[in-house]
């Protein structure tokens, strides 16, 4: 079965409810409005939200739903416990009433269990409910089968296995539930702050991880109260390491795991606790260095949306703006979700299991499909099956925009290694046609370009390398000084020169910033900086950068412009604590504190400055149709070296760039290796002139090495 046909057998399953689901649901809810309130409460919780709800909605409490349905005496009680639920007036006598009591009955439900499978129904026809959700488990498992070919998941969207009914308390397969959930996003404790609780709620097939000081109870009141029906949380609808069918989990994460970013992508509104499952929100949540911060976790990056709610408000008004302001930021940076920008994100996150940072970045690169999971495989196997079958556009930024040859498997695509080290400063966006050839769901198949070629052309001046290190040389004595050079190689350190010449552009701004955000941090400073400085110094001023990105979010979009940023910072504090410090003693003011700081700022930043940024500048030399040698000025935005020689280039057009060419060479067996790149600008040529002149060949297909 390929996709097309996945999706056409599977389509209402996949996209929407059927006819008949819909009506059953506008029913339902019409119903509930005349239902009476019901409180369900919980104790013990500092989020006010957790400790009880009240509605109309048909919410049972977890003792009710606990009972099993064989210890009511009768079938009649059973009955009635719904009637009274749900406000009908049903008797056995209704049709359909009696064989779906006695079908829970013989399948020894408890009521919870029993009243999350009937309510979709109860309002309508029950006597075709048992053969119709037999028929939906024996549908999902296919659709779940035939998504998985040749451990490739033909259709990443496939709704969840399992989903969280909140008005029975239980986990129910998504089939019976059939309506979008939402979802909570929260980063895993340590082990020692949470607990494995075995609960009802699941059936304790698993062991469910739980923060201390919290519950799932708590969880669930909250979600109530921000309404929610269904709900896709991991630790309950994700199967667990440590149940009584392991080997049963390793198949399910093979594509449970992969789908969770369609999860996120899908839900209905998605519930943040960034302090830590069910915690109350804290301004730690966003400042702390815990490698478990949701912030640097890398499977929160997927679930970052455009209708996130955040959980475990305390009634902080100015707290919960920060963050809103911090997740509507982040969105906005991901809403794109270019290859270039997600992997610069997730350099800086980390995750338990390594391969994981590469499976938490597979819906966000928009593939039609996307490689199982397997948690024992190695980063670069994984990283190389999700490019082979990622979208067009990811891989032609991957070939067109990245300065090295790949030094894994494939040239013409970096390894692992490399995106995980460096990312482009430059990025550009085209259409063009790129693909693997992918036959029979092999990921291993050659990747191939149809597009633009200049079959034979020689390239001179773009090997410098040594003329920007020149200029750096100058600067030694400044750069020891501050200790840079001991972090980074020559090459390295140019790009955050760059950063931090500009700093410069933004000091306005950053004076304004830390003039009205910091006055009373200033304040409680200079009195306690005063008779403890040296102690306490690079604590406070740690604490300080941090909270001024909240106020100054996206100035610098690249990861190691912050870096930098942070670093130089902390270099110029130090340089010039002394000073600060006697400063402070005079009861220096936060308006004088900030002119201070930013003075010294821009004086260090220009002597930083080595001018603007460096573009080697060489020839591109051609025959065009009639023989005659044509020379065209081409540049190269990095600093890898390209040796003089013949090359054959591949090229496409971006709208504000002009021409980018991949500079390769043809290996014995005919495909092309990749050395470099480079770009020709729209007043040099166009690429229709090139062809016009037979310099270039359009819908020309090249195998990639």
């Amino acid at each position: 079965m390929d996709r097309d046909e996945w999706f056409r057998c599977y389509y209402e399953d996949v996209i929407l409810m059927n006819n008949s689901d819909n009506k059953r649901r506008t029913q339902a809810l019409l119903k509930y409005k005349k239902l009476p309130e019901v409180t369900v409460s919980s104790f013990g919780s500092r989020v006010p939200k957790q400790r009880s709800y009240t509605g109309r909605k048909p919410v049972i409490p977890s003792a009710l739903a606990d009972t099993l349905c064989a210890d009511l005496s009768i079938i009649q009680e059973l009955l009635e416990k719904l009637n009274t639920v749900l406000g009908t007036s049903y008797t056995l006598g209704t049709a359909g009433v009696r064989s779906v009591l006695e079908d829970c009955i013989s399948k020894k439900y408890d009521f919870g269990t029993a009243y999350a499978h009937l309510r979709p129904f109860w309002y309508s026809d029950l006597t075709t409910t048992v053969d119709d959700l037999c028929e939906r488990e024996v549908q999902y498992r296919r659709m779940l089968e035939d998504v998985l070919v040749n451990d490739i998941i033909i259709y990443p969207r496939v709704p969840p296995r399992r989903v969280w009914d909140l008005y029975s308390n239980r986990v129910v397969p998504w089939y019976v539930a059939r309506q979008r959930p939402w979802a909570i996003s929260h980063a895993w404790m340590d082990k020692c702050s949470r607990q494995d609780v075995l609960t009802a709620i699941n059936g304790c097939e698993w062991p469910v991880p739980i923060p201390e000081h919290t519950s799932l109870d708590h969880i669930r009141i909250e979600m109530l109260n921000l309404g929610a029906e269904y709900v896709w949380l991991d630790v309950l609808c994700l199967r667990q390491q440590g149940g009584l069918m392991e080997g049963l989990r390793m198949e399910e994460w093979k594509v449970d795991v992969p789908t969770i970013g369609s999860v996120y992508a899908g839900a209905d509104k998605v519930v943040c606790y960034l302090s830590g499952l069910g915690w109350p929100l804290n301004r730690e949540a966003y400042y702390s260095e815990d490698d478990r911060c949701w912030f640097k976790r890398a499977w929160t990056l997927q679930e970052i949306g455009e209708h996130m709610i955040i959980g475990g408000g305390t009634g902080n008004e100015v707290l919960q703006a920060r963050f809103e302001e911090i997740l509507s930021w982040l969105h906005r940076k991901n809403g794109q979700h270019r290859v270039y920008d997600v992997l610069s994100q997730m350099q800086e996150r980390v995750s338990t299991n390594p391969v994981d940072k590469v499976a938490g970045m597979a819906y966000l690169l928009h593939s039609d499909s996307i490689p199982a999971y397997h948690g024992e495989q190695s980063e670069e196997d994984a990283w190389s099956l999700l490019v082979d079958v990622a979208a067009h556009q990811c891989q032609w930024d991957l070939l067109f925009l990245y300065p090295q040859p790949g030094d894994g498997t494939k040239a013409w695509r970096p390894s692992w290694r490399q995106v995980m080290t460096v990312i482009p400063q430059e990025q550009h966006h085209s259409n063009l046609q790129i693909g693997c050839w992918n036959q029979d769901g092999k990921t291993d198949a050659n990747a191939y370009y149809n597009g633009y070629i200049i079959e034979e052309a020689f390239v001179q001046g773009l090997f410098g390398v040594h003329d920007l290190l020149e200029e750096f040389a100058k600067e030694f004595g400044l750069l020891e000084e501050f200790g840079l050079l001991e972090e980074f190689d020559m090459k390295t350190l140019a790009k955050y020169i760059k950063s931090a010449k500009e700093f410069d552009m933004f000091s306005k701004e950053f004076r304004k910033q830390l003039v009205e955000s910091a006055k009373e941090w200033a304040k409680e400073w200079a009195q306690e900086w005063a008779h403890s400085w040296a102690q306490k110094w690079t604590q406070k001023w740690t604490q300080m950068w941090t909270q001024m990105w909240v106020h100054w979010p996206g100035r610098f979009e690249s990861s190691s412009q912050r870096r930098i940023a942070q670093r130089i910072a902390q270099r110029i504090t130090e340089r010039f604590a002394q000073r600060i410090t006697e400063r402070f003693a005079q009861r220096f003011t936060p308006e004088e504190f900030a002119e201070e700081f930013v003075e010294e700022f821009v004086k260090y930043v220009k002597e930083l400055d080595l001018g603007e940024r460096h573009y080697r500048v060489g020839q591109l030399v051609v025959k065009d149709y009639t023989r005659t040698e044509c020379s065209f000025k081409i540049t190269a935005s990095h600093q890898h070296p390209i040796p003089d020689g013949t090359y054959t280039l591949l090229g496409t057009m971006a709208k504000s760039s002009g021409i980018h060419w991949v500079i390769g060479r043809r290996l014995p067996d005919g495909r092309l290796q990749k050395v470099s790149i480079a770009q020709m600008n729209m007043e040099v040529a166009s690429m229709d002139s090139l062809v016009s002149q037979s310099i270039a060949k359009r819908a020309s297909t090249t195998i990639l090495a």
